[in-house]
């Protein structure tokens, strides 16, 4: 898997597990001048 900034492979299976996770209320994704950002709750 490549997550690097510049990186494209395995993004979209990372927004997916990312998505999975806050629809649980685990963690809160919001969007930020163009950069998502993650926090846990």
């Amino acid at each position: 898997m490549d997550y690097a900034p510049d990186g494209e492979h395995g993004r979209e299976w990372l927004r997916g597990l990312l998505t999975d996770l806050a629809d649980v209320g685990l963690i809160k994704v919001e969007e930020r001048s163009g950069e998502t950002v993650v926090r846990l709750r």
